[in-house]
């Protein structure tokens, strides 16, 4: 038996006054059923004033975790046409 389907409009809350955080850095895992997505913020360390040895002994840089998202893997598809579209607009601002 198939499954009925209703359309219904969404009502967009306003955005929270929760802050936006910058990230830069991003890993995707999926385990079947869902894709995790972990986003980071990476900066470089201040490297002024420091000389070349210095520089050299900097073995890792911290990511600060921003936020998790876990996404069902029927929905990862949308999400992706969706940043596609807003990208291929971004650079075809003609399109």
């Amino acid at each position: 038996m198939a499954e009925e389907q209703i359309q219904v409009r969404i009502t967009w809350e306003p955005d929270s006054d929760k802050p936006a955080y910058f990230t830069n850095h991003m890993f995707v895992t999926y385990d079947g059923a869902v894709y995790t997505l972990r986003f980071y913020q990476l900066l470089p360390p201040v490297l002024a004033g420091l000389d070349a040895a210095a520089v050299n002994t900097i073995d890792s840089v911290s990511a600060r975790h921003i936020t998790t998202l876990v996404v069902p893997a029927a929905t990862l598809p949308s999400i992706v046409r969706a940043l596609q579209d807003v990208l291929e607009k971004a650079e075809n601002p003609e399109l």
